[in-house]
């Protein structure tokens, strides 16, 4: 359906606008009042199609700080950036060739009338010194629980840095209040991690990234409970993304904040074709925990990772082990000595009786094997007489 519509008739009524989204809707408004005069209805499906259109338009990343100056912005962060964006070596970076960067990348824009250079929201948002105080509602509100409720946290965060420090500081913030242990496979001790590293990362990203920044309102929330974590964002994916499309990740991603997105990818590794969700699930049944659950929750989206039954039955994520006795090494081993070693790994430290009523051999055969052990650089020996007692020297942690 095509029709022709003076720029006079457009003007009509139409003031200022707050947001690039309320412009189209007072567009399509004016539009539809002029076919209505023709005797032309839009079809159900055009209808539809402008809805999502409308819902999918935002120009949050976009939008022109003229209250904020080059001085908001972190000077560090702006060379991470450039560094990272444009593939200049550090010695080359210069005042110039950053701002260049930016420019192009929509983070700053120069005012033509005084020559200024101001931030755009996303600039502010991957670089700025402090951007809470334009945007109340860049906060991520962690808290950790000891129970499968709320109540009072046994840890908590409040975090309204720039979304790259802000990811790291989220990232650890779930690190350290997660379950971590070691198992032994064969002659190596594998670290375990309750949750996957990459996975927890990616919601957290995808929080910050695609989030409904005007929703000023609304905080992200990270909640680690004892049975599950939480990754809660304000918004909901623009149709015509579907939760029933997510649950099945058969859906084609688009972004509500694409400067964001891009200028995030410099600093953390997220996929250019949208396919963050897809990667958590993948990330975290690889190593065996159940598919992570997403769920539409009062305007918000939420990512719940559930928490495994047994952790050592979980697969490691680590691409070395923290411990590990090389093939070549255990060659040349006798039965006692990789006995020997086997219990060290798993204890960490050990003397000779106590080997002796282990193994259940004599204490001059374990004094034997393990001063071969001792002389070949793999046990270290602390202490004298009665006190000595024995560990691996082969962390490469």
């Amino acid at each position: 359906m095509i029709t022709r519509i003076a720029p006079s008739r457009l003007s009509d009524g139409m003031g200022r606008f707050s947001h690039y989204q309320s412009l189209k809707i007072c567009t399509r408004a004016v539009l539809l009042a002029e076919l209505e005069k023709q005797g032309k209805t839009p079809t159900a499906k055009e209808s539809e199609i402008a809805k999502q259109t409308i819902a999918q338009a935002s120009d949050f990343d976009s939008r022109l700080m003229e209250q904020a100056d080059m001085n908001d912005l972190d000077t560090d962060l702006c060379v991470r950036w450039a560094k990272a964006c444009a593939g200049i070596p550090e010695k080359d970076l210069d005042e110039g060739s950053i701002h260049r960067a930016l420019i192009n990348r929509g983070l700053i824009w120069q005012k033509e009338e005084t020559g200024i250079k101001h931030p755009t929201t996303a600039g502010l948002l991957l670089l700025g010194k402090r951007p809470e105080s334009f945007f109340p509602q860049v906060r991520i509100a962690a808290n950790a629980f000891g129970g499968s409720e709320r109540g009072d946290p046994i840890d908590r965060d409040d975090i309204r840095e720039a979304l790259p420090v802000a990811v790291e500081r989220a990232f650890q913030f779930l690190k350290r209040n997660m379950r971590h242990t070691t198992r032994i496979e064969g002659f190596s001790k594998v670290e375990i991690h309750e949750y996957p590293y990459e996975a927890l990362r990616e919601a957290v990203v995808n929080a910050v990234a695609h989030r409904d920044y005007d929703l000023a309102g609304s905080s992200i929330r990270i909640d680690k409970y004892a049975d599950r974590v939480e990754v809660i964002s304000p918004g909901l994916p623009p149709e015509p993304i579907t939760l029933q499309k997510i649950e099945k990740l058969d859906y084609i991603a688009c972004s509500r904040n694409p400067k964001l997105a891009r200028g995030l990818s410099f600093f953390e590794r997220i996929e250019e074709q949208g396919d963050g969700l897809r990667r958590i699930v993948r990330e975290s049944e690889a190593i065996g925990l159940k598919r992570p659950q997403f769920r539409f929750r009062d305007g918000h989206f939420q990512v719940t990772f559930l928490a495994p039954e047994d952790i050592l039955k979980l697969k490691s994520q680590e691409m070395r082990p923290v411990l590990e006795v090389e093939k070549n090494i255990l060659e040349g081993l006798s039965e006692t000595q990789k006995k020997i070693i086997k219990i060290l790994m798993e204890e960490n430290e050990t003397n000779v009786p106590k080997l002796s009523q282990q193994l259940g051999l004599a204490l001059p055969t374990i004094r034997k094997a393990i001063g071969g052990l001792r002389d070949k650089g793999l046990v270290i020996q602390r202490g004298k007489a009665r006190e000595t007692t024995y560990s691996l020297s082969l962390s490469h942690k």
